[in-house]
């Protein structure tokens, strides 16, 4: 069946997506911290923050897809590395959580694989004194 919708781009809805699927797993979880995707100045520490969505697009012969990735950024001034790591490894599991990909509803499109795209990073901010995590997944979603 050939394409009848027109191709669009999932980055808002993708990025609404994580937000709410973050926002109640750490709640869930009774964690100290939440996610934002825009995060005020006087944000006290640990939080996660949603960056930015880059979209690559692919075609089958009935589907428009995406190949997006995000990075996603925890920030902590806890004294040593645990609490950064805690939290990148939340992140990474609530989102990867295969048990439950049928449910991460991204509207107009339907998520298909979710994976690390590139090495976690984790930095010491000296200036501040806070720790960073850095970590990017790469989610493959077709259009509805």
């Amino acid at each position: 069946m050939p394409h009848t919708a027109p191709q669009k781009l999932p980055g808002h809805a993708l990025q609404t997506a994580l937000y709410a699927r973050l926002a109640a797993d750490f709640l869930a979880a009774g964690a100290a911290y939440t996610v934002y995707d825009n995060v005020p100045d006087d944000l006290s520490y640990p939080y996660v923050s949603i960056s930015g969505v880059t979209d690559l697009d692919f075609h089958t012969k009935d589907h428009y897809g995406s190949d997006s990735t995000v990075t996603l950024h925890a920030w902590s001034n806890y004294a040593g590395w645990q609490e950064v790591t805690d939290m990148l490894d939340a992140t990474l599991q609530s989102l990867r959580d295969g048990s439950r990909i049928d449910t991460f509803l991204v509207a107009g499109w339907h998520v298909w694989d979710v994976q690390k795209a590139a090495p976690t990073r984790v930095y010491h901010e000296e200036e501040t004194n806070v720790r960073h995590g850095v970590l990017e997944i790469r989610l493959r979603l077709t259009q509805a």
